[in-house]
């Protein structure tokens, strides 16, 4: 569906802050002539109780019953998706507001 696909991605690190998280990822199908994409903003907020806010956006092609954001916990089953016939594709596009914290502290 795709045919070549060419890609690039870039993440922020530790040294670049401590606070934030910036991740971009862009491919083009040359097949498909179609642009696919991901791009978030995390603040960390409280580390000590891990708190988190982040916005997101994506437009990415998924297969039915094997959407990629259902995966990403689980890095093995998400490469192994991307190989093979890929049956029922579709266009997601997700873009939304995460906040998430940690309620218990781990003993040390």
């Amino acid at each position: 569906m795709e045919g070549v696909r060419l890609g690039m991605g870039l993440r922020t690190n530790y040294k670049f802050s401590k606070k934030w998280e910036l991740k971009a990822y862009g491919a083009y199908g040359f097949q498909d002539e179609e642009w696919k994409y991901s791009a978030s903003v995390t603040r960390i907020l409280d580390r000590a109780r891990w708190t988190t806010i982040q916005a997101y956006s994506s437009r990415e092609i998924d297969q039915v019953g094997l959407e990629m954001s259902n995966l990403q916990g689980n890095s093995i089953f998400l490469a192994a998706s991307r190989f093979g016939t890929l049956r029922s594709p579709y266009f997601s596009s997700n873009h939304g507001l995460n906040i998430q914290r940690e309620f218990f502290l781990k003993d040390s």
